[in-house]
């Protein structure tokens, strides 16, 4: 999780991306997330580290049991984007 935070810090998503792909583990993108919603990242860096971070979230599995549904709402609400959000709730269909 280090990694990931100093990865942030140095505005390098590539790190996150790559350190995501090896370990395929969610938290890590959760904690991510967490981590631009939860500090004074500016509001253009947060909103870019978020339309990064979603697609990396594999699919839902259709329940709302999936263990990162939580954090996927949320990327959603926070930006606020009509497009994307109708985008993953027809995926859901």
């Amino acid at each position: 999780m280090q990694a990931i935070g100093i990865a942030l810090e140095s505005r390098r998503l590539d790190i996150v991306k790559s350190i995501y792909e090896q370990t395929r583990d969610t938290s890590l993108l959760s904690y991510a997330m967490e981590a631009v919603l939860d500090t004074a990242f500016p509001l253009a860096y947060r909103d870019q580290v978020l339309k990064f971070l979603f697609p990396l979230f594999p699919a839902p599995t259709g329940d709302a049991k999936s263990p990162h549904v939580y954090a996927l709402t949320r990327i959603l609400v926070t930006l606020n984007s009509p497009e994307m959000t109708v985008n993953f709730l027809n995926s859901l269909v």
